[in-house]
Protein backbone atom coordinates (compact mmCIF):
# COMPACT_ATOMS: atom_id res chain seq x y z
CA UNK A 1 0.00 0.00 0.00
CA UNK A 2 2.94 2.19 -0.03
CA UNK A 3 4.66 1.03 -3.23
CA UNK A 4 7.47 0.26 -1.40
CA UNK A 5 9.43 -3.27 -0.73
CA UNK A 6 9.14 -4.18 3.21
CA UNK A 7 12.75 -3.14 3.55
CA UNK A 8 12.25 0.70 2.52
CA UNK A 9 9.10 1.08 4.72
CA UNK A 10 10.69 -0.44 7.33
CA UNK A 11 7.81 -3.48 8.53
CA UNK A 12 9.68 -6.49 7.76
CA UNK A 13 8.43 -8.25 10.69
CA UNK A 14 4.91 -8.86 12.34
CA UNK A 15 5.59 -7.06 15.03
CA UNK A 16 5.98 -3.78 13.39
CA UNK A 17 3.75 -1.41 12.68
CA UNK A 18 3.80 1.29 9.47
CA UNK A 19 4.76 4.80 10.88
CA UNK A 20 6.12 6.43 8.00
CA UNK A 21 5.17 9.66 7.23
CA UNK A 22 4.91 9.26 3.55
CA UNK A 23 1.16 8.94 1.98
CA UNK A 24 -0.41 5.77 1.39
CA UNK A 25 -1.74 5.16 -1.60
CA UNK A 26 -5.27 5.40 -0.07
CA UNK A 27 -4.59 8.56 1.56
CA UNK A 28 -3.22 10.10 -2.33
CA UNK A 29 -6.71 8.89 -3.95
CA UNK A 30 -8.76 10.15 -0.92
CA UNK A 31 -6.99 13.15 -0.94
CA UNK A 32 -7.94 13.16 -4.63
CA UNK A 33 -11.76 13.36 -4.45
CA UNK A 34 -11.86 9.61 -4.37
CA UNK A 35 -14.23 7.11 -2.15
CA UNK A 36 -12.02 4.60 -0.47
CA UNK A 37 -12.31 1.15 0.85
CA UNK A 38 -10.21 -1.36 1.43
CA UNK A 39 -10.72 -5.21 2.35
CA UNK A 40 -8.04 -7.56 3.19
CA UNK A 41 -7.41 -11.06 3.78
CA UNK A 42 -4.18 -11.27 5.21
CA UNK A 43 -3.39 -10.88 9.14
CA UNK A 44 -0.46 -8.70 8.48
CA UNK A 45 -2.48 -6.26 7.17
CA UNK A 46 -4.89 -5.52 10.01
CA UNK A 47 -5.54 -1.67 10.90
CA UNK A 48 -3.15 -2.01 13.92
CA UNK A 49 -0.57 -2.59 11.61
CA UNK A 50 -1.08 0.93 9.87
CA UNK A 51 -1.88 -0.06 6.17
CA UNK A 52 -5.64 0.96 6.80
CA UNK A 53 -4.84 4.62 6.73
CA UNK A 54 -6.89 6.75 4.08
CA UNK A 55 -9.54 4.03 3.85
CA UNK A 56 -13.33 5.41 4.38
CA UNK A 57 -14.08 1.75 5.12
CA UNK A 58 -11.04 -1.14 6.16
CA UNK A 59 -12.43 -4.21 6.66
CA UNK A 60 -10.81 -8.15 6.70
CA UNK A 61 -12.44 -10.08 4.70
CA UNK A 62 -11.65 -14.45 4.97
CA UNK A 63 -13.78 -16.97 3.17
CA UNK A 64 -16.93 -17.15 1.89
CA UNK A 65 -16.65 -12.82 2.72
CA UNK A 66 -14.35 -12.58 0.56
CA UNK A 67 -15.88 -14.03 -2.48
CA UNK A 68 -19.54 -11.69 -1.61
CA UNK A 69 -17.08 -9.18 -1.85
CA UNK A 70 -15.43 -9.63 -5.12
CA UNK A 71 -18.94 -9.83 -6.36
CA UNK A 72 -20.10 -7.06 -5.38
CA UNK A 73 -17.06 -5.12 -6.69
CA UNK A 74 -18.23 -6.45 -9.78
CA UNK A 75 -21.39 -5.51 -10.24
CA UNK A 76 -20.63 -1.95 -9.05
CA UNK A 77 -17.81 -1.85 -12.10
CA UNK A 78 -20.67 -3.13 -14.34
CA UNK A 79 -23.22 -0.68 -13.21
CA UNK A 80 -20.28 1.98 -13.59
CA UNK A 81 -19.84 1.32 -16.87
CA UNK A 82 -23.12 0.72 -17.84
CA UNK A 83 -25.52 3.27 -16.25
CA UNK A 84 -26.80 6.40 -17.64
CA UNK A 85 -28.28 7.65 -14.17
CA UNK A 86 -24.97 9.03 -12.15
CA UNK A 87 -27.61 9.48 -9.07
CA UNK A 88 -27.84 5.82 -9.29
CA UNK A 89 -24.58 5.02 -9.10
CA UNK A 90 -23.88 7.09 -6.13
CA UNK A 91 -26.91 5.59 -4.34
CA UNK A 92 -25.78 2.14 -4.80
CA UNK A 93 -21.54 3.09 -4.39
CA UNK A 94 -23.33 5.27 -1.01
CA UNK A 95 -24.53 1.68 -0.15
CA UNK A 96 -21.71 -0.18 -0.37
CA UNK A 97 -19.58 2.33 1.35
CA UNK A 98 -21.14 1.60 4.75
Amino acid sequence: MTGQAPYAHGVDDSYQTYAGDGALLAEVLRDAGYRTAGFFSGPLLEPHYGFGRGFERYEPCYGEMLTDVCARVGELRELRDTTTDPEEFARVEEEFMQ
